[in-house]
This record gives structure tokens, C-alpha cells and sequence, in this order.
């Protein structure tokens, strides 16, 4: 009687391990289906518009990099700015691209097709530099000298009529030609 009650013992324990095992299992699978559902469902917009330059719809991005035909100029995370767009009184800094930094620091880039983004960009003295932008180029832009002196440029981010993403003050030097 001893070995029954032994092995109706394990097999309760066994059919309880079963149990939780694939409670356990279901309960995954659910996790990672709801996770995944959710990043669907939540950014449907961002996977229908996929283009030469990368996603169209929401920036999410944690930091910025600018380049100006492959040369790091500036390079922001989390709002701390390293570097500066450097020109000279007459002078046009041409071609600064914005590339976004995922959390990874993975780069993308928002396609100048995409309607339903923009950017936009202040300047703190406009006597010292003009910032412009090429037909046809939504993320790249120009920084030209109009005379010797610093200021500061921010750049804004958009996506349809809402702010994503702000940039800066990053710094601008103008020097003498």
C-alpha cells in the first residue's frame, strides 16, 4: 500500500508540474503575442510607409547625429549636444543631414517623401548665420555666415501637427572668411 500511495503521489505531483508548465507556457506565448500586437496596432501608420530613407510616421528617436556629406558635425543624446556647425562670414556649410539614433543608437533616417513629417528649426541671431534648405530636402539643411560671431540653432522634429522631437541649442560659429 506504501508503493501506491508513492506513486499516486507522483503522479499528482507530475499532473501539477504538467499544469504549471503549461499555465507557464500560455501565459508566454500571450505575453509575447499581446507585445507584439501592441507595437503593431500602436504604430500601424509607421509600417505602411516604409521608404528609401526609413520609417514614415512617429520619431522615435533618442538622440541625433548631423553630417555634412559623411563628416560628424554633431552628435545629441538625451538632450546633450556635442559639437557645433562651424562656417565662415560668406561661407555655406551645405548638405547638414539629420539622422535620428534609436535607443540602440541604431541610425535612421525620415524620408524627404514623407509628407507627414517635418522639420522645422529656430535660430537665436539670424544677423550672425541663415539657415536654409534645398527643394526637395526636408532633413538636410544649409548653415551660411553672414558675419563673425556665435549663436545657437534648434531643430524640431515633427509629425503631422504634433512636436516630436526637439535639438539643441546646438551651437553655431561664424568665423571671417
Amino acid at each position: 500500500m506504501g508503493a501506491t500511495r508513492r506513486i499516486s503521489a507522483s503522479r499528482l505531483d507530475l499532473r501539477r508540474a504538467c499544469r504549471y508548465v503549461l499555465v507557464g507556457a500560455v501565459a508566454l506565448a500571450v505575453s509575447a503575442c499581446n507585445r507584439d500586437l501592441g507595437e503593431v496596432i500602436g504604430h500601424e501608420h509607421d509600417l505602411d510607409h516604409h521608404d528609401e530613407g526609413g520609417p514614415c510616421g512617429h520619431i522615435e528617436a533618442n538622440g541625433t547625429v548631423l553630417e555634412s556629406h559623411g563628416t560628424l558635425l554633431v552628435h545629441e543624446w538625451a538632450g546633450v549636444v556635442h559639437g557645433e556647425l562651424d562656417t565662415r562670414v560668406g561661407t555655406l556649410l551645405h548638405g547638414v543631414q539629420v539622422i535620428f539614433l534609436s535607443a540602440d543608437s541604431t541610425r535612421f533616417t525620415v524620408p524627404d517623401s514623407c509628407a507627414e513629417n517635418h522639420l522645422t528649426w529656430s535660430l537665436g541671431d539670424s544677423n550672425v548665420a541663415r539657415v536654409s534648405r534645398d527643394p526637395g530636402f526636408e532633413w538636410t539643411f544649409n548653415v551660411s555666415g553672414k558675419q563673425v560671431g556665435t549663436t545657437s540653432l534648434t531643430l524640431q522634429a515633427w509629425h503631422e501637427d504634433h512636436l516630436h522631437r526637439t535639438v539643441g541649442p546646438i551651437p553655431v560659429a561664424v568665423t571671417s572668411p
